[in-house]
């Protein structure tokens, strides 16, 4: 079948704006929640996904190609694109949650690409149910930990370090990687405390707290 019959232009169209819909309602999701791959990004990276798929089918039906060629460049070149969405800060790694959603979604394209609406639509149903229903029960639960830094001023390090080991054993924390910083007559103590999610409002009173009472 030739790229340029009206046949296959036509089904192509549908599954690019199928491949569009299906990016939108995710990328709403992923907007909805400040993430760094929002809705634009990820209706393109669906979008782009399913016209590499189509492009592979078309030119392999003129050229007699392998049409799993493209396909396969694709997964490669989508996984350093999700790299690229995951940082790490000290002991803390963020954006897994978002690498692992544009490698998800370039997978719906394909599947909206090569002409499996059903498999697409269900596929992305359960990435939704994945999104917002587990998420919700993680910031309910607070069973996900955080990882966050922090820094207080002091004249008397040892008074901190230890009023902060106190706080570790009295609210079942773990505080470590210390590190203090001379300025003039002063030190301040950078410190991670791993905490469950929820909680950073309590950890930094008490941490105000501990600044006050060590200045």
């Amino acid at each position: 079948m030739s790229p340029n019959d009206a046949h296959f232009l036509w089904h192509a169209f549908l599954r690019l704006l199928l491949a569009a819909g299906l990016g939108a309602a995710v990328g709403a999701e992923r907007e909805w929640k400040r993430k760094s791959a929002g809705l634009r990004t990820i209706i393109l990276i669906t979008f782009a996904s399913a016209l590499f798929t189509i492009l592979s089918e078309g030119l392999a039906g003129v050229r007699g190609g392998d049409p799993q060629r493209i396909a396969a460049q694709l997964i490669t070149g989508i996984g350093f694109l999700g790299a690229g969405a995951i940082i790490q800060s000290r002991a803390a790694v963020t954006g897994l949650t978002t690498a692992a959603t544009i490698f998800a979604m370039a997978s719906i394209g394909m599947a909206a690409g090569g002409g499996m609406a059903l498999l697409a639509v269900f596929s992305t149903a359960l990435m939704l149910l994945v999104l917002i229903v587990l998420g919700w029960i993680e910031a309910r639960t607070e069973s996900k930990v955080r990882v966050t830094s922090f820094s207080v001023t002091t004249a008397h390090p040892g008074r901190c370090l230890l009023d902060l080991q106190q706080m570790a054993v009295q609210h079942k924390l773990s505080v470590r990687d210390f590190r203090i910083r001379k300025t003039e007559d002063r030190c301040t103590v950078d410190f991670d405390v791993e905490a469950p999610a929820g909680s950073e409002p309590m950890v930094l009173q008490r941490i105000e707290d501990i600044e006050r009472g060590a200045r």
